[in-house]
C-alpha cells in the first residue's frame, strides 16, 4: 500500500513507536524496566519520531502473515514460509539465526527437554538457521497453521509416520545430499558436538524448494493465519499485571520472561541467563501466548509423546505488560488455530514477534505471573 503523504508516514511511525509492537533496544542490553511509561518517556518518543525520515513514498507495503507487520517483501506476503526444528538441550543453545524467526513455538519432548520450531516468512535472507533436528508429529500440526514448508533433520517413528499420512511438504537434511540446502559448522563441531551442528541455508533453502515440487504460494495469502489488531493502541489490555511470566514443560525445563516498558516486549530466559541468538541478539516477543493441551505417550520405551492439536483448549494471552484468559480452537490440523476471549470474540493480538508455548493442561497451576 502506498503511503499518500508524509504526515500519515509519520503518524504510523509515532503509532509503532508508542505500541511497542517494535524492537527498538540494543542487542546485549538488558532492558528489565518493570517501570510503567512517564510522560517525559512518550515525549521523548515524539520528538524522536519528528526527527526520523519518513519512509520512501514510492515503496509498496504489504503485511507479513505471521507479525501483522508491514514489509516491502511481497515474497513475505505471497510465499509460504519456512518452520525449523531448533534443537534446545544446553548444547543447542544459543541457536543460529533464530532471532530474525517471526514465530516460535515451543513444546516438550521425551527427558524433560523441549525443541523449537521457528517460523520465517524470509528465510530467504536468513544466512544460517540451526541447529537443525530430528522432529516429533506435533511439530508438523503447528506448522501446518501457517502453510508452512517444514524443515527438520529425520523424525521419530511416530513422527515419519505423521508425515506421510499428512502429505507433509518437507526439506530433510539426512534425506539426500546435504550440500548446499545444509552444512556441517565446524565451530559448532568443536563446540556443541556432531549432533548440535547442522544448520539449514537460507538461501539455498530457498532454491531447493522452487526447484523441488514444492507448492510455493501461500494458500492463505488473503487473509492472516493470526489475527492482529488495525490499531496500534490495542496492546494495552485490560487484564493483569504480567512483568515476569513461567511457563513449566518439565521439572527441568522452566524458562521465563521478563517485561520491559523500554520495548513494550518480553525477553525470554533459559538455563539461567537471557536467551540468545548466536550472534548475541537477546530474544524479544511482543506477544506470548500460552497454550494448554492434552499430552499422551505414544512410545513407552523411548518416553516419545504426543500433543492434541485439534479440537479446543484453555490458554493465556500475554502483551503489554498485562496477561488475560483466553480459550483456542482448531477444528483440524491443516487450519490456523483461533483464539477467544472470555466474552466470545475473537483475539486480535498486537503486531509483532510471538512465542507460542505449548504446554501440558496438567501444568496450568504451575504457570505462575509475577
Amino acid at each position: 500500500m502506498k503511503k499518500k503523504s508524509s504526515a500519515i508516514s509519520l503518524i504510523m511511525l509515532v503509532a509503532i513507536l508508542l505500541s511497542g509492537c517494535t524492537d527498538t533496544a540494543p542487542k546485549d542490553t538488558d532492558t528489565s524496566d518493570t517501570s510503567k511509561v512517564t510522560s517525559a518517556q512518550t515525549e521523548e518518543v515524539t520528538k524522536k519520531a519528528e526527527e526520523t525520515d519518513t519512509p520512501n513514498q514510492d515503496i509498496k507495503y504489504y503485511t507479513n502473515p505471521l507479525t501483522g507487520e508491514l514489509t516491502s517483501l511481497y515474497d513475505s506476503l505471497t510465499k509460504r514460509p519456512a518452520a525449523v526444528v531448533l534443537k534446545n538441550d544446553r548444547a543447542g543453545a544459543p541457536q543460529v539465526g533464530i532471532a530474525k524467526a517471526d514465530i516460535i513455538y515451543e513444546a516438550a519432548v521425551e527427558g524433560g527437554m523441549t525443541r523449537l520450531l521457528a517460523l520465517y516468512s524470509d528465510y530467504a535472507h536468513t544466512s544460517d538457521i540451526g541447529p537443525v533436528i530430528d522432529s516429533r508429529a506435533y511439530f508438523f500440526d503447528f506448522a501446518m497453521a501457517h502453510d508452512a514448508i517444514f524443515v527438520q533433520a529425520g523424525s521419530s517413528s511416530y513422527g515419519k509416520t505423521a508425515q506421510k499420512e499428512d502429505g507433509i511438504d518437507c526439506i530433510d537434511a539426512i534425506i539426500g545430499e546435504m550440500s548446499p540446502t545444509f552444512r556441517r559448522d565446524e565451530t559448532l563441531v568443536d563446540e556443541r558436538g556432531y549432533s548440535s551442528s547442522i544448520v539449514a541455508v537460507g538461501s539455498s533453502l530457498f532454491n531447493k524448494v522452487k526447484q523441488s515440487e514444492i507448492r510455493t504460494e501461500n494458500n492463505v495469502k488473503t487473509s492472516l493465519t493470526m489475527k492482529f489488531s488495525k490499531n496500534y493502541s490495542d496492546y494495552l489490555l485490560d487484564g493483569d499485571v504480567c512483568v515476569k511470566l513461567t511457563v513449566p514443560y518439565s521439572s527441568a525445563m522452566k524458562p521465563h520472561f521478563e517485561y520491559s516498558t523500554l520495548t513494550n516486549s518480553y525477553t525470554r530466559y533459559q538455563y539461567g541467563d537471557v536467551h540468545k541468538d548466536n550472534d548475541g541478539t537477546a530474544l524479544r516477543f511482543t506477544n506470548i501466548l500460552v497454550l494448554f493441551a492434552e499430552h499422551s505417550i505414544v512410545n513407552s520405551t523411548s518416553g516419545e509423546m504426543d500433543i492434541l492439536t485439534t479440537g479446543a483448549g484453555s490458554g493465556y494471552y500475554i502483551c503489554g505488560g498485562k496477561y488475560i484468559p483466553i480459550s483456542w480452537e482448531r477444528e483440524s490440523a491443516d487450519v490456523p488455530f483461533r483464539y477467544f476471549l472470555t466474552n466470545g470474540k475473537e483475539l486480535e493480538m498486537c503486531r509483532g514477534k510471538t512465542f507460542v508455548c505449548v504446554t501440558s493442561e496438567k501444568r496450568k497451576n504451575d504457570v505462575t505471573f509475577g
